[in-house]
């Protein structure tokens, strides 16, 4: 580089660096304060670039030009001011210079900084860097070749898109030759040239395709490698194959199966645990499902082995339920806010798995988990004939001498409860009685997996009957209450979240033990840690929620209700803890009713604080006047618990509203408008709660709230797509307004429309959505249906489509009232399409006397409008089935 430092200058700043070695901490914090005010020296940096890429300079070592590297990549980072394009400049020459460093760290360092300039400045940057380091990789020094493959792996990694995207097409060249790399002599070489290849495989790279069938080649020339990390990432590419290019394992399928089986079985865990997600990806790509099948019963062995638990996971473990809980211990929470509310009520994919009955599969993924994950999915794809190969394996386990077996046959039998069960059924009565014994084995890990796999089975033992009795109710019930106090905190775990799934599965039959189960739940709070709290909060809330009004007992208020205000009592205002807390307590004020009233005072004032003092903290965050993030969260749940306590309470919520209106509403109006969308979409299903059952408050700003409606239904894909939820709540809360503001609303229901309208239009609205957007737009009719009329052609047909099939509820009847008022206001505007609203009505099962008189009164009006053209209305649904079935109901309904 043409730059020279000032010998002077140079060394001050080398006998600085020479210091930062000290292990003072006084030293070091003195060198860290005056190296943070060299930053406002121009020419620093150069400086550090200097004494980074010069081996020999007086004075300096390894550690001191490690050093500058580190603190020059840190101040690229943080954008410092002095950070000018020369800078970059002589920074990306240095970088290349140091990869050919004879010293491991000072390459390592370079590769960092070489990534750091390409994340910070972009790729398109450094046009010289893939060629350079494309040149240094035929460089004759090995450790060279090492440091410019991982150099380039790192870019692959973080550029994947933009080199596929390349009109240079880098990847034409480099491709070929990182092929070629996969016989390179080191492992370290050819491990990195493995990971390149693979950041490509899923993203059907042009080049990767135009190279794929040596790229195949070349990894199965390395199935007989020695190295574990080259088998791991060649495992790793195996199973990307599968999933985007399977046909290009088919021809050598035998010999992949088998290296896989191999791998699945290797003493690196890292290597097995790559390799047994080669049959998770086939258990999940049915059109394959008859290439694996043969080789069944050698994988269902293999995968038995690796649920078995070892020396090392059994002493963890141990160890962990033998300890006390830390904040590392306890997963991060962050709370999820309500649903959409309405018609539309349904929770995403993602919520289902969170919320499924896996807790075996959750925590840190490991072999044992994605063994016994892929046993689950297989017994969906092969059931009856993966029984077959399973149960002579499992019945020895079963019967071994060791736990560790006894243990893995339990977990394999919950593994396959769901695709098996109906198979499973002649041996279940058996195995019940088996499962129910085995709560009290003296192994916690044994007690714990029973548990869970009791859970899996419970909706059959809950219902199996003998003689006319339920023989495997009680016993389950007692049985998983008994554990919930276990001295191991793995079982009280297990045994809390069996609980869950027992509450929701029972169909209410369970209420028969709700005060056993209050007082154990009461007794959990004694000596569950922190970490099982949370699941014993879950436990509550599903109580709550599945019992409703039965919780409203003394029992209740002492053992549950107690404990949980001193708790919330004990935690500070920015405590997470309090997200699953407050969340509970919703469900509880839910359930109680009325009998929430003597707790809701102090509650409800809580929340607000909360709810004040983070908007305050986020203000301030955004304006700089703090640096701390501040989490929105306690406003989310703080909102949703103040939803809770509404419908919890009906009409006698404005008890606890009144002292506090003005401040509530304020944030409540202020919470509307929130830049974070959950923020908004709890603050719209709290305004359709106060609607609902205090209207009176939220009256005198309904000009405003309408405003807000309108601006946040803006009829946009991609606004919608980010923020559903929010657009769903506000429909939703509108639809409720209008119920109550009657005729009053006419003032704002054109403007709605100019929204709702296109939306339920558009192919890109979700149906839930839709079905929230046909029931406000009815509401709005039953209002107002002189404004609405007059529109109804607009969205008649995409009204009739979101409400066909919607479960019969007040919503619904509501809903189709107010379109029978705009059908006999303009029965013009649906003399074409009056079939879609005689096929939606004919879908209903349960209806109101009055909506089924309003419907019989219009068929006959539109009957006699259409008089002998009426069967050949009837006959343009364009489906012969569905019109068959609308006939006969028509006719059995209505005599028409």
């Amino acid at each position: 580089m043409s730059w020279q430092p000032d010998p002077t200058s140079l060394n001050q700043l080398i006998d600085l660096l020479i210091k930062a070695q000290s292990p003072d901490s006084n030293v070091q914090m003195m060198v860290y304060n005056q190296l943070q005010s060299f930053n406002a020296i121009p020419d620093f940096n150069n400086y550090l670039i200097y004494i980074f890429a010069t081996p020999n300079l007086p004075q300096s070592n390894i550690y001191m030009r490690n050093q500058s590297g580190l603190y020059l990549k840190n101040n690229i980072i943080n954008s410092n001011s002095n950070i000018t394009p020369d800078t970059i400049a002589h920074a990306k020459e240095a970088s290349i210079q140091t990869l050919i460093d004879k010293d491991k760290m000072i390459r390592l360092t370079s590769g960092t900084l070489i990534s750091t300039i390409i994340n910070i400045y972009g790729l398109e940057s450094w046009p010289e860097i893939l060629p350079s380091l494309d040149k240094l990789l035929d460089h004759p020094e090995t450790y060279v070749v090492e440091a410019s493959i991982n150099a380039i792996e790192k870019i692959c990694e973080d550029n994947t898109r933009q080199l596929n995207e390349d009109t240079n097409k880098p990847l034409f060249y480099m491709i070929p030759k990182i092929i070629k790399l996969f016989e390179n002599p080191s492992a370290k070489v050819r491990r990195d040239a493995i990971k390149c290849i693979n950041h490509f495989i899923t993203t059907n790279s042009e080049a990767l395709n135009a190279n794929i069938n040596n790229y195949v080649q070349g990894l199965y020339q390395r199935t007989s490698d020695t190295d574990p990390e080259v088998r791991k990432y060649l495992c790793q590419s195996i199973v990307n194959i599968l999933d985007a290019y399977p046909n290009q394992l088919i021809p050598e399928f035998e010999n992949v199966v088998n290296f896989m089986l191999y791998c699945t079985n290797d003493e690196d865990e890292s290597v097995a645990l790559e390799a047994c997600e080669f049959w998770l990806v086939f258990a999940e790509k049915y059109e394959l499902s008859q290439y694996i099948e043969p080789y069944l019963p050698k994988i269902v062995q293999i995968l038995l082995k690796s649920m078995v638990y070892n020396e090392e996971e059994i002493e963890m473990l141990d160890q962990d339920d033998n300890n006390q809980d830390t904040d590392q211990d306890i997963k991060p929470m962050h709370h999820k806010s309500k649903n959409a509310h309405g018609m539309g009520e349904e929770k995403d994919d993602e919520d289902e798995d969170d919320d499924d009955d896996d807790d075996e599969y959750a925590y840190e993924w490991n072999l044992r988990k994605c063994a016994a994950y892929t046993l689950d999915e297989f017994s969906s794809l092969y059931s009856n004939n993966l029984l077959e190969i399973l149960l002579p394996p499992l019945q020895e386990k079963l019967n071994s001498q060791d736990w560790k077996d006894n243990e893995c046959a339990i977990l394999a039998l919950g593994a396959i409860a769901e695709g098996c069960g109906e198979s499973m059924e002649p041996y279940l009565p058996e195995m019940m009685k088996f499962l129910i014994q085995n709560l009290n084995n003296p192994k916690p890990l044994v007690r714990s997996i029973t548990c869970w796999t009791i859970s899996r089975y419970c909706q059959w033992g809950m219902n199996y009957q003998e003689g006319g009795n339920k023989i495997f109710f009680v016993p389950i019930v007692e049985g998983i209450l008994n554990t919930l106090l276990d001295s191991s905190k793995r079982v009280q775990e297990a045994s809390c979240s069996a609980l869950i799934t027992l509450i929701e599965e029972s169909n209410g039959d369970i209420i028969q033990f709700m005060n056993p189960i209050i007082e154990k739940l009461g007794q959990a709070f004694n000596i569950y840690q922190s970490r099982n709290l949370l699941i014993l909060y879950n436990a509550i809330g599903t109580l709550a929620e599945s019992f409703g009004e039965a919780i409203n007992t003394q029992e209740f208020v002492n053992l549950i209700m107690q404990p949980l205000v001193k708790r919330w009592s004990m935690l500070n205002d920015d405590d997470h803890d309090l997200f699953p807390l407050l969340e509970c307590i919703s469900y509880i004020a839910i359930g109680m009713g009325q009998g929430f009233l003597p707790f809701a005072d102090q509650i409800w004032k809580r929340c607000l604080t909360l709810i004040e003092t983070t908007i305050h903290m986020a203000e301030a965050s955004a304006n700089g006047i703090i640096d701390d993030y501040v989490d929105k969260d306690f406003i989310v749940v703080s909102l949703d618990l103040l939803s809770g306590i509404i419908q919890g309470l009906g009409a006698s919520a404005s008890q606890v509203i009144e002292p506090t209106l003005d401040a509530f509403l304020s944030i409540e109006l202020y919470c509307l408008k929130d830049s974070m969308a959950d923020v908004q979409q709890s603050a719209y299903a709290l305004l359709g709660d106060l609607a609902i059952n205090v209207f009176q408050y939220i009256k005198p700003y309904l000009n405003e709230i309408f405003t807000d409606v309108v601006n946040e239904t803006i009829p946009n894909e991609e606004r919608l797509a980010l923020s559903s939820s929010v657009y769903n709540n506000a429909i939703w809360a509108t639809g409720e307004i209008a119920l109550k503001n009657g005729a009053e609303t006419s003032p704002y229901v054109s403007k709605l429309l100019e929204n709702f309208i296109p939306l339920i239009q558009a192919v890109y609205t979700p149906n839930n959505l839709k079905e929230n957007l046909a029931i406000t737009i009815g509401r709005l009719g039953l209002v107002c249906h002189d404004i609405v009329a007059p529109l109804l052609q607009h969205f008649f047909i995409p009204w009739c489509a979101a409400l066909r099939n919607t479960a019969d509820n007040e919503e619904k009847i509501s809903a189709f009232l107010g379109m029978c008022n705009l059908i006999q206001a303009n029965p013009n505007a649906v003399s074409n399409d009056f079939v879609y609203f005689c096929d939606a009505v004919t879908q209903f099962n349960n209806i109101s006397p009055e909506l089924n008189e309003k419907i019989k009164e219009i068929l006959y009006g539109l009957k006699q409008m259409y008089g002998n053209q009426w069967d050949a209305m009837l006959s343009s649904l364009g489906n012969p089935d569905v019109e068959q079935i609308m006939r006969r109901r028509l006719m059995e309904r209505y005599q028409i």
